[in-house]
Order: C-alpha cells, then structure tokens, then sequence
C-alpha cells in the first residue's frame, strides 16, 4: 500500500491534540501555542489559446451584442415570449445569430434588412412607409381590407436604429393599429445620420407581438 502524504496532516499532542502538516487545501499549524490553518495559495491557471471555431463563435457573439446594445430594453420586451427558458434578450441574440448575421470581408456584420427586434403570432404592418417630417420621422401603414378587427387595438412598436452608436430611438406601446400612423423624436440626432426603421405591433391585453418589419433606410436632413 502507497500513502500519499503530501495530502496527510499529522496529530500533535495525542489524539486530543492539534493538527500539524497539509490536508488537501489547507495547511494546519501551530503558532504561540495555537493551533491555525490557512489555505493554500490559488495556483494561475494558463490561459489556454481559443480554438479557431472558439475564436469565431466569439467574433460572431461580439458582433451581434454590439449591435442590440442600444436597444436591449426593446428587445427584451418584443422577444419576452418568444423561448421561454431564455430572457428575451438571449431569445433576440440566438434569432438574429441564426438569421441576421453575415461575413463581409472576413468581419461579421448584421444584415439590416434581414434583423428582427420582434418576432411573434400577430399580424405584420401591412404596406408600412416612413418619411423626416422636420424633427420627427413618421411612420405609415395601411390595413388590409379583409384584416380581422380583432387586431385593430394592437399598438406600435417603433425602432429607428443608428448603426455605430450608442443611442438609438424606440418606442412601445404607441399608436392603436387603426390609427394608420405614429412618429418617433429626432431630438437626439444630428444631420447626416444614417438610419434604419422598423415596425411591429405589440397588444396592451396579453404582449403578444407581430414580426417587426424592415421600413426602409434614412439620411436624416438638418431640421
């Protein structure tokens, strides 16, 4: 029989007496006729090198968290009963992960057009159209002629997103559906930003929401 006793702590003083030696993790002592313990010292781990797949995964995750920074509270909103094991900001990154992200150039980048702030079981905007009305951008919609009424108190949810910064503008729960339009502030932008607007509808009953859908691009002119 082998006895490992670098892992062995010794009895002192019989067996009421005090420990001396290593016993896993901790030192036992004796100091000014006392009887201590501390721990050992952590051991640094090295930092073992992503693999390829590891380091691109990531690239992709960076990107795409980048991109819904400025608009998490609208995401985790829209996407709140989207998977319900995941918060409705995990639900947004593993959608538009899946959906919205493309390589340009070696670089990941979220494809505007294909990006979804909200995806659900309501019906979508119905012929949506937006346009700088001075400070204000207004958004448009028609509704179909057919369209159940049932749909008719969903309110808007609005996004005008600035690609490369830190601020975005969004709405939720704004106009009724039957209203046909509703607005967002320019308040906090500037003159040759460049923008991205989108639309979905949300109910007051039971958050249910539609697809948002991907209006159109902007330049905003000075106002």
């Amino acid at each position: 029989m082998v006895f490992n006793y670098a892992r062995m702590a010794r009895v002192t003083d019989g067996i009421n007496g005090g420990l001396s030696g290593k016993l896993g993790e901790v030192i036992f002592y004796t100091m000014n006729g006392g009887n201590y313990m501390r721990s050992l010292p952590s051991k640094k781990r090295k930092k073992t090198p992503p693999t390829p797949r590891q380091a691109l995964q990531r690239e992709r995750f960076v990107a795409m968290q980048e991109w819904l920074r400025p608009i998490t509270p609208l995401v985790r909103e829209a996407f709140r009963y989207y998977a319900p094991r995941q918060t409705g900001h995990n639900a947004a990154m593993s959608y538009n992960l899946k959906n919205a992200l493309v390589r340009v150039d070696g670089k990941f980048e979220v494809n505007p057009e294909v990006f979804s702030f909200s995806v659900g079981p309501l019906p979508e905007a119905y012929r949506p159209s937006v346009h700088q009305d001075g400070a204000v951008v207004r958004f448009k919609w028609d509704i179909e002629k057919n369209a159940l009424n049932v749909n008719h108190l969903d309110r808007t949810m609005l996004l005008l997103y600035r690609e490369g910064q830190r601020y975005s503008e969004f709405l939720t729960y704004g106009n009724e559906r039957w209203r046909l339009s509703d607005s967002l502030s320019l308040e906090d932008y500037k003159e040759g930003d460049v923008c991205h607007a989108y639309i979905a509808f949300i109910s007051a009953k039971n958050q249910q929401v539609s697809n948002s859908v991907y209006v159109g691009m902007l330049t905003i002119e000075a106002f």
